[in-house]
């Protein structure tokens, strides 16, 4: 081919590059709308105007709202940055670290945290002073380090009222 072939060629192919480069992209979350059945997002990619009803695709059975500032994967079907649709987001100011291979967490921006340890076992850490509402305990068994309680009352020590739901034929374990 000619150098003016070549040309004529990159020209013809610019369009079909640009939009190939346009289908993926990076943003920031600027805004978020959790009350249809889809979450809708206003994104901002790169330094452009704001894009907004961006479709947020959540796995099933899991659902958040991401804060503002968060970062997000966006895919442009077909290059069309007319129907953004978001597939992946995360807040690295939040996001815990050093976790195991095969580890798994659902986290807070609070620091309360749900650990699936590789293990087996389970770790729960609520926010300073806040509390953890088991709902039911089954066969299972129930550990904790400091302060369990269960059933219904009046703590004796700070007065306040507590409540804890739960199967009294489940195994209690309190370490102090």
């Amino acid at each position: 081919m000619t150098e003016e072939e070549l040309d004529d060629l990159e020209i013809l192919l610019r369009p079909i590059v640009n939009q190939i480069a346009n289908v993926v992209a990076r943003a920031v979350i600027k805004r978020t709308d959790d009350s249809a059945a889809l979450q809708k997002l206003q994104i901002s990619v790169l330094e452009s105007e704001p894009i907004d009803d961006a479709e947020h695709f959540q796995q099933y059975g899991f659902s958040s709202v991401p804060l503002t500032g968060a970062e997000a994967v966006v895919v442009f079907p077909g290059g069309d940055h007319a129907h953004p649709l978001v597939v992946a987001i995360d807040d690295r100011r939040h996001r815990p670290t050093g976790l195991k291979g095969g580890e798994v967490t659902v986290y807070h921006q609070s620091g309360s945290f749900i650990l699936l340890r590789d293990d087996g076992s389970i770790g729960l850490r609520p926010k300073a002073g806040k509390t953890i509402d088991i709902l039911e305990v089954g066969a299972g068994s129930l550990g904790a380090t400091d302060e369990v309680v269960h059933g219904t009352g009046i703590d004796p020590f700070t007065g306040a009222t507590y409540k804890a739901l739960g199967s009294t034929s489940g195994k209690l374990r309190a370490e102090k």
